[in-house]
Formats: C-alpha cells, structure tokens, sequence
C-alpha cells in the first residue's frame, strides 16, 4: 500500500510542484479481486492525496459503481465537502473546473460493467484506476495515453498474521499490565484466532476478504467446484502445468484460483507480472488434476497420438513433480525394479522402499546454479535440485534423503561417529530409450559440477549411498539391464578412468515404467493427493522469481 503511494507521490511531486512532467501523472493499479483495492489502496490513496503537499490539490474525485464523488479540500473561507453526482455528470463538473482547480482523479472499476469514461484521460488532472489484471477496462488508454502499471502483490502471510494480532490486541490496550493468567488467557485466544485464519489463508490464499469474511466457507466451495471442472483440454491451467507463462482470464475460475506476482521489467522501472496459484494447496490439486487427466490420456494412448512431443515432456514433468507428492511418490517407489550388477543373485532394496509417505516428503524443489553463479548453500534433505541447463545436467534430477532405520559409521571431524543416520544421493534419469548408458566424462563433470552446486559437499557426501532410478515411458524402450559407463574419450587419463568407473559400479541402479497398470495407480494416487493440503513450494526458475 504504502510503495503504490510513494509511486504516485513522485510523479504528483514532478507534475504539480517541480513541474518537470509534461503530462499529468496516470498509474493503473493492478490486483487480483480480493486483495483489499477498495477497502485499503482506494480509502489510504484519497486519504493521502487530501494531505499531498499540505492539501495543495483542491478536490479528489472517487469515481464507483456508476456514481462520483468529489471531495473539497478546505481552503480560505471555503469548507471542506463532500458532493456526490451521477456519472455523466461528475465529468462536465470536472470539465468545467479544470483549468481552475488542482485535482486527481480515483477511478475503482469494480464491476464487469464498468469502463473507463474515455474522455476523462485528456483533462489535465492525474488519475489513477484501481483495476483486475483483465485489460478490457483500460486497453484503450494506453492506446492513446502514456500510463504506469503499478502491480499490487497479494498480502504477505506475515502481514495477515501480523493485522490479526493488532486487532486482538488493540481490545486490550493495557495489556503489558495484566496479570500472567490473563496475558496467558488472551495468547490462547489469539493462537486459536490465528489457526482458523491460517487454516483459511493455506486453501484459499492471502485475499483479506475471503479470510477475515463469513463467506470464507462459500470461497472454499468455489474453489473445489472449479478445481472439479479442471481438465486437461481446459488450456485454463494446462499451460501454467507445463510451465508456461499463464495468461490472466476474466472468469470465476481464474479469479478463483490464480494471483498475479510483480515482476521488474527489463526496461527500466516498468512493471509487469506472473500468474501462480492463489496457494500451496490450490497449486497442488491443479497439477495433481491436470496429471491424472494425462494419466487417463496417456493410458489410452490418445494423448501421445494427440500431443506428440508434449506427451513426452509431460512424462518428464509429471515424473519429477510426482516426486513432491508423497502418496503419489508411494506408487513409484512400490514399482521400482533393481538391475542387478553382473554376478549378482538378489535385488537389492532401495532405501525409498523403507520410508513411509509420512517419512519421505519433498518439501520443494530447488534449481541448481548455472556456470558463474555462486553456490546454491549447503545441502539439503527432501528437496528437489533440477538443473536450469537440461541438455548438460548428467541426469535429470536428485535429492537427498536420511534413513535414521539404517546406520553407518561417520568419519566426519577425523574419528569414527558409530549410529550416525544413513544418507543417501538418489539420482533421477528419464528417458524413453531401451538404453542410457554414461560417459566416463559425463560422470566426471557431474560430479565436478555438484561440488560446485554446495558449499557443504565435501563434508556432506562422506559415506554416503548412491541410488540411480531410470523413468521409462510406456511408448519408447524399457531398460531392462544395469547400465555401463563407457569412456567415449581414449584422451581420458586411465587412472581418473579407472577410479570413475570403480565410482560408477558403487551405484544401486533400479528402474521403472509408466505402463498401464501404474498409470491406473497414479491416477488414483492424484485424485486421493488432492485431498492433503500438505504439498511443497514451487520455485520459481532464477530470474522469475
């Protein structure tokens, strides 16, 4: 609220008293229905633009729901007023006292009715419009007229937490004098306030008017009603699945579910936005939606005859993001086949098979550092590292886990540390080829390159296990055999060979297939994840953040 008014401030500052602006100063303010633009930006811009400079300006129009209202200024002898007129009218009042009065303009469109009058722009005052990110409100300005978009950002949760806490507190103005009983009384009920507020923030999102209203309960059941309808011939929240940029869409679904996420343009201060899901939860059950609908294609193989390519990078996709859902994780890893070493007479048991949904949970994921960039920190478990540079990452993602079930001996600090929890490197390949075999010089730069991804890796990666899982797709090859790493390169030192190959035969290799029957599972699993609020953050690439 208060950097929308330092951005208007500045230019009121060049165009009244620097005079430096050769065109009154016109800001479109951009936000996501919900956010508090009436209630909060609208009432706190008159309030300030009554005070700009000392109440320089001499009256404030408020242009809503087809009516205006001007505001005097008191100036001298005449007192301060408020006059309410009709739409048509207020503007040839305004006509009339133009040249003759210091003014600005608030338009808050509120209404899918509602447009800007067009004539408004060329009367020399600075106007500024409260708007939804659908442009069909004020396209035709800036067509004609040089305006800034000044995008409004929802409410932090941090800022809602913090508003709940004034307004219980604000009831007990001596509250560092009350006694500890009644201090411990008035935590208590703050701390039940908060869960129910953040029970509400968790689905519907950070939107004061959905969070602090009773029809808190309607917006819930709108959400799930839209969510329902979601499919994936809707390009509604198909787009947005596949990591594309989304585009904003005047409808109830839109509104619903997506916020929009303020941006810094590549030209100078000009603002533009992203769209994401209003919440964590919501975001989950669109992808878990969407990945089920493509489930259900891709099983009867209509979605790779249909979409091609997309089919493939969906696989890709729904194969690392499946991984942040721990019951959809579950059907994976109960699928998982191990490809024995030569010699071998039993399989071997993967360290995700000994972990409860409860135990493993990928928290988010994280995108690696590209050549230059310093290091992402240390280490960390239950999260997802993809890298931004797909074609040169050795496998397509890793994270880390802990097993406290399975223990080592720890030769960290220079002396054995026995009961220390086993940890474990699990590397993801997709691929729909019947083989992947590695190069003894992808190997070695992959393992260069993540000493650089962590700062912490040396001390980290002491006795730690080494899993490789390979995805294979229905429609392409199924590996079937351990993979080799072949050195591609005869200019390769044979000692650093021998040692990356000795590296590369320490790997647990397992392997798994998307085929019908495990199709069937993740569609199932997807339909149940919806109902858990529990899923991870999704980061944004570097540079969208």
């Amino acid at each position: 609220m208060m950097r929308v008014w330092y951005i208007i401030q500045r230019k009121l500052n060049a165009w009244w008293v620097e005079k430096t602006e050769s065109t009154p100063p016109t800001h479109i303010i951009i936000g996501i229905p919900g956010t508090g633009k009436s209630c909060g930006v609208g009432s706190f811009l008159l309030h300030s633009l009554l005070h700009f400079h000392e109440g320089m300006l001499d009256v404030v129009v408020y242009f809503t729901d087809a009516k205006a209202y001007l505001i005097y200024n008191k100036k001298g002898n005449e007192e301060g007023r408020v006059v309410l007129y009709k739409r048509k009218d207020a503007t040839n009042v305004i006509e009339e006292m133009r040249l003759k009065k210091r003014g600005h303009i608030i338009f808050d469109i509120n209404s899918p009715k509602e447009t800007l009058p067009y004539e408004t722009q060329y009367l020399g005052w600075g106007i500024t419009t409260l708007n939804t990110p659908d442009t069909y409100y004020y396209k035709h300005w800036g067509k004609d007229y040089f305006s800034w978009n000044v995008i409004l950002n929802c409410d932090d949760v941090r800022d809602i937490k913090a508003f709940v806490a004034w307004k219980k507190l604000s009831l007990f103005p001596n509250y560092t004098t009350l006694d500890e009983n009644a201090r411990a009384k008035v935590k208590e009920e703050l701390e039940d306030e908060w869960r129910l507020v953040e029970r509400r923030v968790d689905f519907v999102g950070p939107l004061p008017r959905y969070v602090f209203s009773n029809g808190a309960g309607r917006r819930e059941a709108a959400v799930i009603r839209y969510l329902s309808s979601l499919s994936c011939n809707r390009r509604d929240g198909y787009d947005m699945m596949m990591g594309k940029y989304f585009e904003w869409k005047g409808n109830h679904f839109t509104e619903s579910l997506i916020k929009i996420v303020r941006e810094r343009s590549r030209y100078g201060n000009l603002e533009s936005y992203h769209c994401r899901p209003l919440s964590v939860a919501i975001g989950n059950m669109i992808l878990c939606t969407l990945f089920a609908d493509v489930a259900e294609s891709m099983s009867s193989h209509e979605f790779m005859m249909e979409y091609g390519k997309v089919g493939a990078y969906s696989l890709k996709t729904r194969a690392l993001v499946s991984l942040l859902f721990p019951r959809v994780f579950c059907v994976v890893t109960k699928h998982l086949n191990y490809l024995r070493r030569l010699g071998e007479t039993e399989d071997k048991r993967s360290i995700l098979k000994d972990m409860t949904p409860q135990q493993f949970q990928i928290f988010e994921q994280k995108f690696l550092p590209e050549a230059g960039q310093n290091a992402i920190g240390n280490c960390k478990y239950k999260v997802l590292y993809r890298s931004l540079e797909e074609s040169k990452l050795f496998v397509d993602g890793f994270f880390f886990v802990e097993d406290c079930s399975r223990r080592v001996a720890d030769m960290r600090d220079g002396f054995p540390q026995l009961g220390v929890a086993s940890k474990t490197i699990v590397l993801i390949q997709i691929t729909d080829n019947y083989r992947k075999e590695a190069s003894v010089s992808e190997l070695q730069e992959f393992m260069t390159n993540i000493a650089r991804y962590f700062s912490d890796w040396d001390t980290f990666s002491r006795n730690m296990a080494w899993e490789m899982i390979y995805v294979n797709a229905i429609y392409g090859g199924v590996i079937k055999t351990r993979q080799r790493c072949v050195n591609n390169n005869t200019a390769d030192a044979e000692q650093q060979t021998e040692e990356t190959q000795v590296f590369w035969d320490g790997i647990d290799q397992y392997q798994i297939t998307f085929d019908n029957k495990i199709q069937k599972e993740l569609i199932i699993a997807y339909h149940e994840e919806r109902k858990y609020r529990d899923a991870p953050a999704f980061t944004r690439k570097r540079g969208h953040e």
